[in-house]
């Protein structure tokens, strides 16, 4: 259904819909909403925010953890250049609590990608939760 709504609004010159994506992490205790305001494209630059909140009380986590964002093309085994990530501000220039943006994402080509996302811990262990993108 979601690709048959962004098709109809590439067809009909619509404004593109949010996309979200719920990831847990810590044994299911934090969640990562990612969220493109605009529909990703192709060849150009794209951004997301990523926001960590607590699973159930749903309150914004700030995360201590090395944050990262890959974009990962698995049936043709590369990447893309790397991704900026900021802790995301508001209108006042106010820290967001577990916030951030993730920009110059840039989708090079057609087909499945993955967007990987990590948290690395002190003790250096990595979790990564992903989810597709595909064009």
């Amino acid at each position: 259904m979601k690709s048959f709504l962004f098709a109809a609004a590439l067809l009909f010159n619509l404004p593109a819909m949010a996309q979200s994506y719920d990831l847990f992490f810590k044994n299911g205790t934090v969640q990562a909403t990612a969220t493109f305001a605009e529909a990703p494209v192709l060849g150009k630059p794209n951004a997301m925010t990523v926001e960590f909140k607590d699973a159930v009380s749903q309150i914004p986590l700030a995360i201590e953890d090395q944050f990262a964002v890959v974009l990962w093309m698995p049936d043709m085994g590369h990447g893309s250049r790397p991704v900026k990530i900021n802790t995301a501000v508001d209108a006042s220039g106010n820290t967001l609590v577990g916030v951030y943006a993730v920009t110059k994402m840039y989708f090079v080509m057609g087909g499945l990608w993955e967007v990987r996302v990590s948290l690395k811990d002190a003790a250096g262990n990595v979790e990564t939760q992903i989810f597709n993108v595909e064009f």
